[in-house]
C-alpha cells in the first residue's frame, strides 16, 4: 500500500509525528514517503533547523506524489485546501495536531494564518474519508466549535530513545553538562510562547526555593517570548537558578531527561505534548497544567496545577523534589504507562488499520 504523508510546515511536533510515522510504517511493510507542504519555506525562513542524520527525505513534486498513492494523510487544513479539492473522490486521512488559536499569535502574519487555518478547518474536515486528533480534549473542542467529529489516536513516543539513565550514568550526563552539584533539575521543553505559558514557570521560582533551596530550572527552548522570559528571570533575580538554553536537536534532548528530576508542562491547553510523553518515557514525574490532553495520560505519574496559578504549581513542583521516594515512584509509574499505552509502533499499528479501512485494503 502506497501512502503519501504531508511533511511538516514548522519545526516542532508535527515534524516529529511525520518522521515517526514514516519510519514505523515502512518498516510495517507500507510504501511511505513524504511531500512538503504549500509554504513551508515562507514559515521557516529565517528559522534554524536542527536536521537529525536519520531525518527521510522529503519530496517537492506533489501532483505526482499524491497522484499515485493509495491513500494521502494531511496534517493541516489551510496548505492543504486545493488538495482537498483534488483528492474529493480518493481516499485520504487528515490528522488535526491542535485547535488553532490566533489569539495567542504576537506576529501578524502568523494571527492571519491560524485565522485562515481555522476557515479552513471545516471544509477539509468535510472531505476527508477520516478526522484523527491526538487527545479526547482536541476531539471535544473540535465537536464543541467546529461540529467536526474525529476519531482519537494518540501520538507516541520511541521508548528505546528516551529513557531513564542506566546505572551510573547520571552523574556522568550532569557533568557533561555542566548542572550544579546537588540540585534538584526541574525542566521544561517547548516552544516560549504564550500557548506555552513559560512566564507561570519563572514566577514559581521563588516560591519554590523558599522550600526548597536546591531547585534549579532548565527551559530549552525558543520563541518569541523569549525576551519576556529573559525579563522576567531578571526581575525576580532568579537567574542563577534557571538556565536557559535554546531549542535543540533532538539527538541531544534524551540527556536533559535523564539528568532531571521533574518535568513542567505549563501550556494552559496543551492537546497531548509530546515532550511529556518523552519525560515520561524517560521516566520522570510530570507537572501539568490542569487543562488541556496531559491531564488524560498521567493518571498516578504526575500532579496537575490550577492553569496559570504560579503559586499552586510552586507548590507542586516542592512536593515532588521534595520527596525523592514518591518523585522515584512516579517515574517508574511513567515509564510504565508509556510502555503500555505509547509505544510509537504501536500508535502506527492503529493508523495502519486506519489506512486499511479507508482505502478498503485488507
Amino acid at each position: 500500500m502506497r501512502v503519501v504523508l504531508q511533511g511538516s510546515l514548522g519545526l516542532y511536533g508535527v515534524e516529529t509525528f511525520v518522521h515517526r510515522l514514516h519510519y514505523h510504517l515502512n518498516r510495517m511493510g507500507f510504501d511511505v514517503s513524504i511531500t512538503a507542504p504549500f509554504g513551508r519555506a515562507f514559515v521557516r525562513a529565517g528559522k534554524n533547523r536542527p536536521i537529525p542524520a536519520e531525518a527521510p527525505s522529503e519530496s517537492c513534486s506533489w501532483w505526482t506524489s499524491y497522484r499515485d498513492a493509495d491513500l494521502v494523510h494531511l496534517s493541516y487544513a489551510l496548505v492543504s485546501l486545493p488538495l482537498s479539492y483534488i483528492l474529493r473522490r480518493s481516499p485520504f486521512i487528515y490528522t488535526i495536531h491542535g485547535v488553532p488559536r490566533p489569539e495567542v499569535e504576537s506576529e501578524p502574519l502568523f494571527k492571519l494564518g491560524y485565522v485562515l487555518e481555522r476557515l479552513a478547518l471545516k471544509r477539509v474536515s468535510k472531505s476527508a474519508s477520516r478526522v484523527v486528533t491526538i487527545s479526547s480534549y482536541a476531539r471535544d473542542l473540535l465537536m464543541k466549535n467546529f461540529g467536526i467529529e474525529a476519531v482519537v489516536i494518540r501520538n507516541g513516543v520511541e521508548t528505546d530513545f528516551f529513557h531513564p539513565p542506566e546505572p551510573g550514568m547520571r552523574g556522568v550526563l550532569r557533568s557533561h553538562l555542566r548542572l550544579p552539584a546537588g540540585r534538584r533539575t526541574v525542566l521544561f521543553v517547548g516552544r516560549l510562547h504564550p500557548s506555552k505559558d513559560p512566564l507561570t514557570l519563572i514566577r514559581c521560582i521563588p516560591r519554590v526555593m523558599t522550600r526548597n533551596p536546591d531547585a534549579y530550572f532548565v527551559l530549552i527552548g525558543d520563541g518569541p517570548m523569549r525576551t519576556a522570559v529573559e525579563a522576567e528571570v531578571s526581575r525576580l533575580k532568579v537567574g542563577s537558578v534557571c538556565r536557559l538554553i535554546p531549542r535543540l536537536g533532538h539527538s541531544s534532548m534524551p540527556a536533559w531527561y535523564q539528568v532531571s528530576d521533574s518535568f513542567v508542562s505549563s501550556a494552559p491547553g496543551e492537546m497531548l505534548g509530546i515532550a511529556v510523553l518523552e519525560a515520561m518515557s524517560s521516566g520522570l514525574p510530570v507537572i501539568a497544567s490542569d487543562s488541556g490532553g496531559p491531564r488524560e495520560v498521567l493518571g498516578s505519574s504526575g500532579a496537575l496545577f490550577r492553569t496559570g496559578d504560579s503559586d499552586d504549581l510552586a507548590d507542586k513542583i516542592s512536593a515532588i523534589i521534595g520527596d525523592e521516594k514518591m518523585a522515584v515512584e512516579m517515574g517508574e509509574r511513567s515509564r510504565e504507562t508509556v510502555i503500555r499505552n505509547f509505544r510509537w509502533e504501536d500508535v502506527a499499528r492503529r493508523y495502519a488499520d486506519l489506512y486499511r479501512n479507508v482505502a478498503g485494503i485488507s
